[in-house]
């Protein structure tokens, strides 16, 4: 889908609401890049010995650790396209469910 050019939309509360919450999300994205890493680190150095602690960093999945840092925007990119599908079904004017639509397909607010 190519993006649309809206011009000016003035946004229902529904709508105002819905960005808010997109925010939030993706705000947090960041915050479970973060705890994947720090859970790693946390198992790896902060066992029961030196010897322990040698022996996760060894047996640790990093392709695993990898993975699931990866996989974090792929989530909030997917919960951004589900709140943006639920508000368009809310919102009645044309152009807002043109904005939600289009977020929804992955185009990005300049």
């Amino acid at each position: 889908m190519e993006c649309p050019i809206l011009g000016e939309i003035r946004f229902s509360q529904v709508s105002i609401a819905a960005i808010e919450d997109i925010r939030r999300r993706q705000a947090l994205a960041g915050k479970r890049v973060l705890a994947i890493g720090a859970g790693y680190i946390i198992n790896i150095f902060f066992g029961n010995g030196m010897l322990e602690a040698t022996y996760s960093l060894y047996s640790t999945d990093f392709e695993l650790m990898s993975k699931g840092m990866q996989a974090a925007p792929l989530i909030v990119r997917k919960s951004i396209e589900n709140v943006a599908d639920m508000t368009q079904l809310m919102v009645s004017n044309h152009k807002e469910k043109e904005f939600w639509r289009a977020v929804s397909a992955g185009c990005k607010v300049h």
